[in-house]
């Protein structure tokens, strides 16, 4: 029973840290080959302690045992991975100032809400001043080729 514990407590942390890294789905944002190898490797190694053992340490619980629970981590990781999207999807820095407002909070929401006020009006600026500089670019286009001479 021991090693069983063992092997879910040593699996089930390391795959939750894919999940704890964005707020979104974790295969949106993969993260480095060297922290998913380090991750898969002491997963293999912990796996390979369990399912041989250790003397005077683990007992042995053999492949099937050691590869369900490996199994049953990634299960559990990826159904709680989806809880958290969905939490996240609802959960918003108002609703939190709305159950449990303070000063500080309240005043933070005001500051998010100005910030993105302003970031819509530079966005809408941003797009003006694209816009024009294509009519520009499209004005010098037309201009550029009536100065060329037609061939005969």
């Amino acid at each position: 029973m021991e090693t069983i514990i063992y092997l879910n407590v040593s699996s089930a942390p390391h795959f939750t840290i894919f999940s704890t890294r964005l707020a979104g789905f974790f295969w949106e944002n993969l993260p480095s080959l060297t922290f998913t190898a380090a991750i898969l490797a002491t997963q293999v190694f912990a796996m390979f302690i369990s399912i041989f053992g250790i003397n005077n340490l683990t007992t042995a619980i053999g492949g099937g045992w050691g590869v369900s629970l490996l199994a049953i981590s990634l299960a559990y990781f990826v159904v709680l991975d989806a809880v958290k999207v969905f939490v996240f999807r609802i959960w918003s820095f108002e609703l939190t100032v709305k159950l449990w407002p303070t000063r500080a909070r309240k005043e933070r929401l005001r500051h998010k809400k100005e910030r993105l006020i302003i970031d819509e009006r530079v966005r809408l600026n941003v797009a003006r001043i694209r816009a024009v500089s294509k009519a520009i670019y499209a004005a010098n286009a037309f201009a550029k080729a009536g100065r060329r001479e037609l061939p005969r």
